[in-house]
């Protein structure tokens, strides 16, 4: 079915667009600040950023949202604590919540144990400084207020089991709060404590502030659940005459409360886009996650839930979350044209879904449909009458089915008319070509004329909003090379610990449970661990700066099968390309920048069948499109050759290698004039293995690490021959941490600006054989 005239059919289509805008426009905290001016229009957008602990303010700004929420631990937090956090916000454009709560607040599982350390009256003489570091009014002001902050609330998930005080005595909180922050400004917003889910202790809550007769602008609310229980919500709302009061979901995780759903990565997405679309057509004002991206102390439904993984990999629901903004944000009305019944599963998140539901919002004066439900069911009349007149392909939308994934019905002028496109035959698309083809297979199923297989990406027999999320996930933001050519992510990181080849006995150690870390330092000898995990199934780490100043790391990547480079900027914002020209048989890499400006790869070679016994090496002229040059580096028959590293040394290549024999390895001393032909110069017991050599001011320095992985060791020469002044440099973490299991592979480079940066690898889980060498 190819779409064209005036009706446009996509499942959260928009987003690939913008993904692929975004790639050629770098991300700039600037692109969307906020003035006073324009405060009213940043309050009319609907999606927020979530809480401070998982926020991503880069993140956000390409998101679009325009909110998110900071905590005030009255007692316990200082304005140094505040300030950054409102800085960054305003920068990005974010309006601002803040929840005024009295600190050291115990979770619920310390009920009893804990009071309020304020009188009603301290509590406002607190809360009260830092009203007046926010208010903008000129006086005692945070230095670089952008604008004013105007909402708040008091108390978060208020419980008199937890805060130990009655509903009354919260009242008077509540009451002499909102007296203050209204003399201070009428246009303050003020919500009381914000509540969890719809069940009896919320009734009684919102029961209490009705006959309290506690007077407030707007509600915050928390739901953990597909669909976030809003039309019971709004029918309670109603019940007690409040349904006009703004509802903000201040708070909402789709993969799991505390423990973690069984649910995919794409279900979590898909429940997500349900979710905000139905709790906006019951009456919802505003949405966000709980958190952007995960931390490590997230407990497990927290960190499935939110939308960046820990490694800052960006997951099926930020995309979907992201189009989600690009399409409903700013609308301005919302008819429900049908309501279906679900039900959710609350141990496996699993829903069932029956009868359909449709929506028709209004954004920029145009409507949008959104249709999703049970599965195969019709499009419902009105929707379906879209394509009368319409081109003989679109005529008949009796065609399309309805499922459970939300699908977009968008129509349009004649102007914006799609033109009809011919895809190639070739089974294999560029990401581009691809996206052509999701677009003209959006809404069909298999056995469907014109479904594309290429379309269905996640097999699923069905082309919809999750296949354009995986597109998405592909379509990463890149940065441009001197001669103006785009560098893209190809492939993704690995995460967690993978399958090792059936031919390798049980127990025995490999890249498939390795990861590799980054440690920064001054002075390439006192060293600091970000603990950003860079990859893992990834191992043997080599890194370098190339002509534009960017870092480099080529790595063994077992996940991807072969060699791939990790390239930024920042140190922060990685784009992942898998090296072009050479097989998985080719290990420890090893890149070296020439004279002319070329890329040579050295690696081991490794097959898995025969001798392991060569150097070899590739030529190329980007880093990534390698060509193999003929006959060997080196070899040495009878023996296992791995991980070289090169280091160019008065007009001569020296290459240092690990020369595998018993009872500990050896480092053999290769030397080369022209870096093809290598000879043994010397062969060396060390104490150390895997080497990396940097020059240094007036010499060189060489990392290896011990046998047994207990510490990565640094030792000085003047000729990158003769080695002594032997230094620990970095040892594993403390239990818990990502390197308790042993440090390993360091590889070292100076930055630009005279700092050092160290990737370095570690274990996944405990290996069942300790002290392994290589990958």
């Amino acid at each position: 079915m190819k779409l064209r005239g005036w009706l446009r059919i996509s499942l959260l289509s928009v987003i690939l667009l913008a993904i692929l805008i975004h790639a050629k426009t770098p991300t700039c905290l600037h692109a969307q600040q906020t003035t006073p001016s324009d405060l009213e229009e940043a309050l009319a957008g609907r999606f927020g950023a979530g809480g401070v602990s998982g926020i991503d303010f880069e993140a956000a700004v390409e998101l679009g949202a325009t909110w998110m929420r900071i905590p005030v631990d009255l007692g316990m937090m200082s304005f140094n604590d505040v300030d950054p956090f409102v800085s960054q916000a305003q920068e990005a454009g974010l309006l601002i919540d803040l929840i005024f709560q009295p600190g050291g607040q115990p979770g619920p599982e310390a009920e009893g144990s804990w009071s309020i350390p304020f009188t009603p009256e301290e509590f406002v003489e607190e809360m009260m400084r830092f009203v007046e570091r926010y208010d903008g009014d000129g006086v005692d002001d945070m230095p670089g207020l952008r604008y004013p902050i105007r909402h708040c609330e008091i108390f978060n998930e208020f419980n008199p089991q937890v805060y130990g005080i009655t509903y009354e005595e919260y009242a008077e909180y509540y009451r002499l709060a909102y007296e203050a922050l209204k003399d201070n400004c009428p246009d303050w917003q003020v919500a009381p404590s914000s509540f969890v889910g719809v069940g009896p202790e919320t009734q009684d809550f919102l029961q209490f502030l009705v006959e309290e007769e506690l007077e407030f602008d707007f509600l915050s609310y928390h739901a953990y659940c597909e669909g976030l229980n809003a039309g019971e919500l709004m029918f309670i709302l109603a019940s007690l005459g409040i349904e006009d009061t703004p509802v903000w979901v201040t708070e909402s995780q789709f993969g799991g409360g505390w423990e973690r759903l069984p649910l995919s990565e794409e279900e979590v997405a898909a429940s997500m886009a349900r979710s905000y679309i139905y709790a906006f057509a019951m009456g919802i004002d505003k949405v966000q996650p709980s958190e952007l991206r995960a931390q490590p102390f997230f407990n497990d439904g927290l960190k499935w839930s939110c939308l960046i993984d820990e490694y800052g990999n960006k997951r099926a629901s930020y995309y979907v979350y992201l189009d989600l903004i690009r399409k409903l944000d700013r609308f301005t009305e919302v008819e429900v044209l049908s309501l279906g019944s679900t039900t959710q599963d609350p141990l496996t998140g699993h829903v069932e879904i029956t009868g359909v539901y449709a929506f028709k919002f209004i954004v920029d004066g145009k409507p949008i449909y959104v249709v999703w439900g049970e599965e195969g069911a019709s499009l419902p009349e009105e929707i379906r009458l879209l394509g009368l007149g319409l081109t003989p392909s679109l005529t008949n939308l009796s065609t399309v089915k309805v499922s459970p994934t939300p699908m977009f019905i968008e129509p349009y002028g004649e102007a914006e008319a799609t033109p009809e496109v011919e895809f190639p035959p070739s089974e294999s698309l560029t990401l581009e070509e691809l996206l052509n083809v999701l677009r003209a297979s959006y809404a069909l199923s298999e056995g469907s004329p014109g479904f594309r297989e290429e379309a269905d990406l996640n097999g699923d027999g069905k082309v919809n909003i999750i296949d354009l999320a995986i597109l998405a996930s592909r379509l990463t933001p890149s940065f441009t090379e001197e001669e103006g050519e785009e560098l893209r992510s190809d492939i993704t990181p690995g995460i967690g610990p993978g399958e090792p080849p059936l031919e390798v006995p049980p127990g025995a150690d490999g890249p498939w449970n390795h990861r590799i870390l980054i440690a920064t330092s001054n002075d390439g000898l006192t060293w600091s661990k970000t603990y950003h995990v860079l990859a893992e199934q990834a191992s043997v780490p080599d890194v370098i700066v190339d002509h534009g100043g960017r870092v480099r790391v080529y790595y063994v990547d077992y996940y991807n099968g072969g060699i791939s480079v990790a390239i930024s900027e920042d140190l922060s914002n990685w784009v992942y390309i898998k090296v072009k020209g050479i097989n998985a048989s080719w290990v420890d890499p090893d890149v070296v920048i020439l004279p002319d400006g070329r890329y040579r790869l050295y690696a081991s070679y490794m097959p898995l069948e025969g001798p392991q016994d060569k150097i070899i090496s590739a030529i190329s002229d980007d880093g990534i499109h390698f060509v193999v040059e003929g006959g060997v580096r080196y070899q040495e028959e009878g023996f296992t050759l791995t991980d070289p590293d090169t280091v160019y040394v008065d007009g001569q290549w020296i290459m240092y290698a690990c020369k595998l024999t018993e009872p500990m390895p050896k480092l053999i001393r290769l030397v080369s004039n022209d870096g093809l032909t290598f000879v043994k110069e010397s062969e060396m017991d060390f104490e150390g293995t895997v080497p990396c050599i940097i020059p240094v001011e007036n010499g060189y320095r060489l990392y290896c690490h011990l046998h047994d992985c207990t510490a990565i060791l640094c030792w000085f020469s003047n000729d990158c021959r003769n080695w002594s002044g032997r230094t620990v440099v970095l040892e594993p973490g403390q239990s818990g941490t990502l390197d308790e299991f042993g440090v390993a592979d360091p590889a070292v480079v100076e930055l630009p600006d005279g700092s050092y940066l160290m990737i370095y690898k570690s274990w996944i889980t405990q290996p069942f054989i300790g002290g392994v060498e290589g990958p």
